[in-house]
């Protein structure tokens, strides 16, 4: 009896330390690891980095934007402030002669949150330049045919231009 007491003494005092050496070798935050869910329609503000005109990018090219401010689930930041997120141009029309106005549109895709999901998002911007086309025509037939080579305006957005995006679909993220 003796004997089994010792034995239980010793498996008591060497399930404490390597209980103890499991909590406290660890490293900062592991135990700390929470799981956060990120929902469908929660907004992202973005920022365009490049001034976009139809002379710059094509239809179908990437392009990148900056996240203008954290986006906070339940008090805790879910995507920093200044990641990238992207975007693919879905027009890219430039301006034309009888007044034709340049078309410029693209499509937000993407962005990486804190425990690097790539979380899908949801957002448009399109600009169109001003037509002139009905100036170009009167004026050129009836005044002066050179107005016919008159152009429209170009379309461009501007670099810091803000778009607004919202999350498309729910996430859970692991934050520590």
């Amino acid at each position: 009896m003796l004997r089994t007491n010792k034995l239980f003494s010793k498996a008591i005092i060497f399930t404490l330390i390597l209980t103890f050496s499991v909590v406290f070798m660890m490293p900062q935050g592991v135990l700390a690891a929470e799981k956060i869910r990120l929902s469908s329609g929660t907004p992202v503000l973005l920022q365009l980095n490049d001034t976009l005109t139809a002379d710059t990018v094509n239809m179908g090219d990437e392009v990148a934007l900056t996240v203008v401010q954290d986006v906070v689930v339940d008090g805790t930041v879910v995507i920093k402030a200044g990641s990238t997120a992207f975007a693919t141009i879905t027009a890219a029309e430039d301006n034309g002669f009888l007044g034709k106005a340049g078309k410029m549109g693209l499509k937000v895709n993407s962005v990486t949150t804190v425990d690097g999901t790539s979380v899908a998002l949801s957002g448009t911007r399109f600009i169109q330049g001003e037509d002139k086309s009905t100036m170009s025509v009167v004026v050129g037939v009836f005044i002066c045919a050179p107005f016919l080579l008159m152009k429209g305006e170009e379309a461009v957005i501007p670099a810091n231009t803000t778009i607004q995006s919202r999350i498309s679909g729910t996430y859970t993220i692991t934050v520590k």
